[in-house]
């Protein structure tokens, strides 16, 4: 939601919750996106808050009230208020009971399955019209075939997106097991409580198949629910992605970081369709090039890519397609991070990983490897370097940089790189 927008709506839903006799000082961002959802105090009670004119409002209500009747695990609504959309300075709100997050604890694979198979077997016993999963598609297909709803996409993604999504759907659609369903059931909608998980934002809730909601879901998550179509699980992870990705390019989308995600899902989408459909694809693996600018980790990802498969993660790459300067160190660091969400959901999917960053930390590489070995990936370390003039000509030859890269910059690097032991090296499977 747009600042003013934003300023806007958290007054309208403090003198909302002020007008049922209760006390707010004070207004705390929850989450930001098409909705502003706050966190109202001391009365301790939350807020979604959406354009009027967006709708969507009265649909929640109503599915969280009949799930919650069948005692699915869903998120209530507050009970000091009227339990119905309210209506404010252009906004609908709606309020919620809030429940504080255990920041400490990640909801285990097993725990998440069950309380989303609860909540699927409570969605088959009420009756309500839904839409199906498809009008989501046709919504997005009608951004890709307007390029001026979508300016910043080429010509070549926008036809591998509007493919992907029609070809997907389509298979999807015509398969059995059919229910009502989340829609969006992703980590961020799930609330870790003292009467356990509980699923919020109904607003997306539709029908198709189970697999479509287990597409959000961390990929462990399928391992423990019952009856999952691999097969199935697999095209609608690919087709919720691209799906997700195609509304980061939506010329209104105002989603923070919304630009970078819609980078990194788009080459996430293209190394998923080019590795859909392999049963025999060998264990994935995550290699990890160690060596500062110049010593020759592009040459050796892009064998490595061309060798396996693999998906390279470089940041380079990102910076240079939001042209803006490789010299953004801040920007820089939030790109590896977003990279390397990616790259775990890459590897979680048995797809191979490459990391291009340079890796100069030990503490970065064991967390890189910690990280991919528990999901199952096999991990190689390669330290590449030269002499620091050879670096430097490197460097300048590419012309990547701009001030382009002095001979101190080396000098300085050279103090900053940890470079790995034999006793580090050992750490890694060899290959």
């Amino acid at each position: 939601m747009h600042t003013t927008a934003a300023t806007r709506a958290r007054r309208a839903a403090a003198d909302l919750v002020r007008s049922f006799g209760l006390e707010v000082e004070r207004v705390i961002d929850l989450h930001d996106s098409n909705k502003l959802t706050v966190h109202l105090l001391p009365c301790d009670l939350v807020a979604r808050i959406g354009p009027a004119a967006q709708g969507g409002a009265q649909a929640e209500v109503e599915r969280a009230l009949c799930l919650a009747e069948v005692g699915a695990p869903v998120g209530a609504l507050d009970p000091r208020t009227p339990p119905q959309v309210q209506r404010r300075d252009g906004f609908e709100i709606t309020l919620w009971t809030h429940h504080a997050p255990d920041e400490y604890r990640v909801l285990p694979a097993a725990e998440y399955a069950a309380a989303l198979t609860q909540l699927h077997a409570g969605m088959r016993a009420v009756d309500l019209e839904l839409p199906h999963f498809t009008e989501r598609v046709a919504s997005a297909l009608a951004l890709l075939d307007d390029p001026g709803l979508t300016p910043g996409l080429a010509g070549p993604d926008r036809t591998f997106l509007r493919e992907t999504i029609a070809d997907l759907s389509a298979e999807i659609a015509g398969r059995g097991g059919q229910q009502f369903l989340h829609g969006e059931p992703h980590p961020g909608n799930v609330l870790e409580t003292a009467d356990g998980p509980l699923f919020i934002d109904l607003e997306t809730c539709c029908i198709g198949p189970v697999e479509f909601d287990l597409a959000h879901a961390p990929a462990q998550v399928a391992a423990h629910y019952p009856a999952v179509d691999a097969a199935l699980l697999e095209d609608c992870r690919i087709l919720t992605r691209a799906l997700a990705t195609t509304w980061r390019w939506d010329r209104e989308d105002d989603l923070p970081e919304g630009k970078l995600l819609g980078i990194g899902w788009l080459q996430q989408v293209r190394a998923l369709m080019t590795h859909r459909r392999r049963p025999d694809a060998p264990r994935p693996t995550l290699t990890i090039l160690c060596g500062l600018p110049g010593s020759g980790k592009t040459t050796e990802a892009d064998r490595i890519v061309e060798a396996t498969g693999a998906f390279r993660l470089s940041p380079d790459d990102w910076l240079e397609l939001l042209d803006v300067s490789l010299w953004q160190e801040e920007l820089r660091d939030r790109i590896e991070q977003l990279q390397w969400q990616i790259g775990r959901e890459l590897l979680a999917q048995g797809v191979s990983v490459v990391v291009e960053w340079g890796t100069w930390g030990r503490e970065e590489r064991d967390q890189l490897r910690t990280e991919a070995r528990a999901l199952g990936a096999r991990v190689a370390l390669r330290f590449l370097d030269a002499d620091d003039e050879e670096l430097l000509r490197r460097a300048s030859a590419r012309r990547r940089e701009e001030p382009p890269m002095l001979r101190e910059h080396f000098t300085e690097y050279r103090t900053k790189l940890q470079v790995p032991t034999a006793e580090e090296l050992a750490l890694y499977d060899q290959y």
